[in-house]
């Protein structure tokens, strides 16, 4: 993919010539890009002790609000994996050429690891460049507009889908239309041809893939019907924790199994992990988790934070003995602490506040040993 684009304007009002191809997106699409950036808000800046105290209830409750909102939206998750990722990525998506691609990305890993994350900045992107493109194509070709103005066919180069049930392939093409604001009620697959065409789709991204009835004898449609949407020319972007799922489990008929083979022999496979530690302080994966924390620290918005370097350095260890070094689990960490220290008006995160925290079940199995064993010199980083 080429060089990032995206942008932090809060409103268009406030473009200047080179963003005046975003007037192409509807303001929803436009929100979406910004949520899947983390630039949905503004910065609240910093207050003092004595500026939070000084302040009415009313204005007291809005700044807790909008710092909440600011550091929900994280800092961008840059790490070694998520930059590999992308890079594969981008470069699977953009061997195709011109909608001519069939090779189809499949994002991988554990749950929690931030696949969501990486996706949606995939997502972000490519709707960003295609709809450069589409505005210089129509600086040449003006497209046909009401007598209002407006275009008369919405522009949606991108379309995301977050599976969360196990759903058909008369499903997934109904979610399709959904997405695209178009309605049917005659045949599914030739209604998403024409939307597809009609709103200039390039990508589809389409997130929990595990959730898809790939098990069930729908299984062979799905597959086929993916297989369909690349001959057509639009890209897609898979992402899924459990591959053997949706490729190795299912019906043993002989057209399955070749089924699935088709869709083997086109996904490519973009592994995301974790971030690793070390016991060595000199590793690059510890320098890599340091500065990922710094970039937590410096996001929060308290008043009283505590000196340099207080999570970054003094806590790493700790943070990465309670998260193992996953994406959703740091963010639940640091945005939970932060909403204590913000309610009990102490505006300071410690170790203290960080015990008082309860992770997802995954990384509360073993926490009381694993703290145990970093308190006394014991834990060992290096053996996993």
């Amino acid at each position: 993919m080429g060089e990032t684009r995206l942008m932090s304007l809060t409103n268009l009002a406030d473009a200047d010539d080179d963003w005046a191809y975003l007037e192409l997106l509807e303001d929803d699409d436009l929100e979406r890009m910004r949520q899947w950036t983390g630039q949905a808000c503004q910065d609240p800046g910093q207050r003092t002790l004595t500026q939070i105290r000084g302040m009415t209830r009313a204005e007291g409750l809005l700044y807790n609000r909008r710092r909440r909102d600011w550091l929900d939206a994280g800092p961008t998750w840059e790490t070694s994996s998520v930059q590999q990722a992308m890079n594969d990525i981008g470069a699977v998506l953009g061997a195709g050429g011109d909608r001519g691609a069939t090779d189809v990305p499949f994002v991988v890993g554990q749950p929690g690891v931030g696949k969501t994350m990486l996706v949606k900045r995939i997502a972000a992107e490519v709707m960003d460049e295609e709809c450069l493109a589409q505005w210089a194509e129509e600086q040449r070709t003006p497209p046909t507009v009401t007598r209002a103005g407006r275009r008369k066919v919405r522009f949606r180069p991108v379309v995301y889908l977050d599976v969360r049930d196990q759903v058909s392939a008369i499903g997934l093409e109904r979610a399709i239309l959904d997405a695209l604001g178009e309605i049917t009620t005659g045949d599914t697959t030739a209604a998403v041809h024409r939307a597809l065409q009609l709103h200039n789709v390039r990508l589809i991204v389409i997130d929990e893939l595990q959730f898809i009835a790939f098990g069930s004898k729908m299984g062979q449609q799905i597959h086929n019907l993916l297989k369909g949407l690349t001959n057509q020319g639009v890209q897609l972007l898979l992402c899924g924790n459990d591959r053997e799922w949706v490729l190795g489990h299912g019906g043993d008929e002989v057209s399955y199994r070749t089924t699935k083979r088709q869709s083997s022999g086109r996904w490519v496979e973009i592994p995301l992990e974790p971030l690793l530690y070390s016991d060595d302080p000199s590793a690059p994966s510890v320098d890599e988790w340091k500065n990922l924390l710094a970039e937590w620290e410096h996001r929060l918005r308290l008043a009283d934070p505590g000196p340099e370097g207080w999570l970054h350095e003094y806590l790493a260890d700790y943070a990465w003995v309670r998260t193992h070094g996953f994406h959703n689990a740091l963010s639940l960490l640091v945005r939970q602490a932060a909403r204590r220290a913000i309610d009990d008006g102490t505006e300071r995160i410690t170790r203290a506040t960080f015990d008082r925290v309860v992770l997802q079940v995954e990384y509360e199995k073993h926490r009381e040993h694993e703290v145990r064993q970093l308190d006394i010199g014991k834990y060992r980083f290096d053996v996993r």
